[in-house]
This record gives structure tokens, sequence and C-alpha cells, in this order.
């Protein structure tokens, strides 16, 4: 792939992230600031299902070994044909950012109270972008996420 492709191929990446929607099947963790991270396909190749799988038990190891709380969720595309498995993780951005980097991936959700940010993690050239309430990207989130 030339190198105007890969910026092209990266620039759809990047909007598509935008776009994304959370699938919650259990009352999310609740902190005051909290990240989205996957493991599966990093750098945005699409892998196996059998690979991302134990890329996410990596993850869900090094959380566990951690001790982060943390609940389980779907990063899907608008249309849910896309779907990643994720964790929404209590952490602080810094923390959120290294996990991301550690399993190579593009970007990561931080959430700060209700607000969503996308951060480039391995993407150079690219921004914080805030993204709204996370309730409002969210299927399943009924409960309040942040307790004062």
């Amino acid at each position: 792939m030339s190198n105007s492709e890969q910026q092209q191929t990266t620039s759809r990446l990047w909007q598509l992230y935008q776009n994304t929607i959370f699938v919650l099947s259990e009352r999310p963790v609740e902190a005051e600031q909290r990240c989205i991270i996957t493991a599966c396909n990093p750098g945005g190749s699409v892998l196996s299902k059998s690979e991302n799988t134990l890329l996410q038990g990596q993850l869900a190891g090094r959380l566990n070994r951690q001790g982060f709380r943390c609940s389980e969720l779907i990063g899907a595309g608008a249309d849910l044909k896309h779907q990643e498995p994720s964790y929404l993780i209590a952490c602080n951005k810094l923390q959120g950012l290294e996990l991301a980097r550690h399993f190579k991936q593009n970007a990561l959700y931080w959430l700060d109270g209700e607000q969503v940010w996308l951060l480039p993690a391995m993407l150079e050239g690219y921004n914080a972008v805030a993204l709204g309430n996370f309730r409002a990207r969210c299927r399943g989130c009924e409960q309040p996420l942040v307790t004062n």
C-alpha cells in the first residue's frame, strides 16, 4: 500500500471511530474518569476472530493483574455491522493511553464524567475529538453512569 493510500485508510478509520456507538449488556463501571479500550484489530488491521479473542484475553488478564475495575461492552459501527468487544475501564487518560499503546491500538475513548473524547494512541497527526455525551452513544445505558 502506498503512503497516500495508507493516509486515506487512516483518515477513513479516524472518521469511523468518531461514529462509534457502545452496546452494553451490563451496568457500566462507575468512575469520574474511564477509558474504552479493545485489543482487537491492532493498528486497524482486521484479524481473525480467534486472534482477536486471544488478544482480548491478554487485555483482560492485564486489567485483572493490575487491579483495574472494568465492565464489558461492544464498540460498534452505527449500523452494528462491525463490532469489537471492549472494556470500559476505571482509569485516567494516561493509564488508558498506555494500555491502548501496549495493545497497538490506533485510538481509544476517554470519558471525563459523561463527556466522551476520541484520543489518538498510535496515530500521529490527529488531535483529540469531543464526541458528546456517553449515554447518547449507548445502547443499554439506562442507569446513571457517574455518582456524586
